[in-house]
């Protein structure tokens, strides 16, 4: 990059620090309160026996889960956001005492688990396309078919687990809170008291892999999972549209309520896409361009709008299953008692 152009990408930079700093101070906030209260409804009504039958909705409750776990996250940080600041407008910035260790444990692994969470509903999203895939490509085949039974979801959903374990320790382990320094509040301030001091806590992260592995970690819950969702939801369309060729003189209920399932994983996961992939493309560049001090701080801030993404797609889930699933808006009918079936 020439040293002619450096002012303008400043200046690129300085605007979407701006627009970042609104979406954090207000949208992201608002969004994630809204989503949370969402998914308890949503999962509310997944937990149904009606609709806990079938492993599509089994899927849809561990990806609601996943979501509640990250917005509540978002709201956490949300909350000190709005703390550091209220205290920043009555106290000078050397009376605010540092966070305790709760605190900072609360902080560190909410944020942890968010991420756990993010990429495990990715998987989830996945895996839940390719079965939908499979039970549509072969519908007589018995071994296929009973995948749509919730007792062979559920070991599913369980393996998926046990195979992201190994990287949600890391994820865990790779951060811990050690003591850095005494604080010692000013003679000076409104809070003062007889010199009190308190511990300044410190998120140190800790290299317990190589970078070997950390890029097979990248590449298996990251890149992998976002390429084959593309796949498999273009592999779903694409089934689907063969299917109404053949059976465009033949129309039951059956089918089309298969058609209806079919189209709400392909809805699902479109809104996976969306939400995942255009920050993976960013991380790419951010690779490609590490020394290229400007760009990488451009590609930082426009991956901190993209967050924005992923917690509206944990937002709309709820609003999809209900505008596109006949058996959930029953439930939900049932469950609120909005009226018959």
């Amino acid at each position: 990059m020439s040293d002619e152009g450096l002012p303008f990408w400043y200046t690129v930079c300085l605007i979407l620090d701006e627009i970042t700093h609104y979406q954090q101070l207000y949208l992201e906030p608002i969004l994630s309160i809204i989503g949370f209260f969402a998914n308890i409804v949503h999962l509310l009504i997944l937990i149904r026996k009606p609709l806990r039958i079938f492993t599509i909705y089994l899927f849809l409750m561990g990806i609601s889960i996943c979501d509640l776990c990250r917005l509540t996250s978002c709201i956490i940080e949300s909350l000190r956001f709005y703390y550091d600041s209220y205290q920043l407008s009555i106290l000078a910035e050397k009376c605010i005492p540092p966070r305790s260790y709760l605190l900072s444990f609360i902080l560190l692994y909410s944020d942890a688990l968010s991420k756990i969470s993010q990429k495990l509903s990715v998987w989830l999203g996945v895996t839940m396309a390719m079965l939908r895939f499979l039970a549509v490509k072969y519908p007589m085949n018995r071994r296929v078919q009973t995948l749509i039974n919730s007792n062979y979801g559920a070991r599913v959903v369980l393996l998926i687990c046990l195979l992201q374990l190994p990287f949600w320790i890391i994820d865990f382990l790779q951060y811990e809170i050690i003591e850095y320094e005494l604080w010692t509040i000013a003679t000076d301030c409104p809070n003062y008291y007889n010199n009190s001091t308190q511990v300044v806590y410190f998120q140190n992260f800790r290299m317990i892999v190589n970078a070997t592995v950390r890029t097979i970690q990248g590449l298996l819950v990251t890149a992998i999972p976002s390429i084959m969702l593309v796949v498999a939801t273009g592999m779903l369309i694409y089934q689907l549209k063969r299917i109404k060729k053949v059976t465009v003189l033949r129309s039951s209920h059956g089918n089309n309520s298969h058609e209806k399932s079919t189209k709400l994983v392909i809805t699902v996961t479109i809104s996976f896409i969306i939400s995942t992939v255009p920050t993976g493309v960013w991380y790419l560049i951010e690779y490609k361009a590490f020394n290229y001090g400007t760009i990488v701080l451009i590609v930082d801030e426009i991956s901190a709008f993209c967050e924005l993404f992923a917690i509206a797609n944990g937002t709309v889930h709820f609003l999809l299953c209900l505008f596109l699933c006949s058996q959930y808006r029953k439930s939900y009918k049932e469950l609120f008692g909005c009226g018959g079936p």
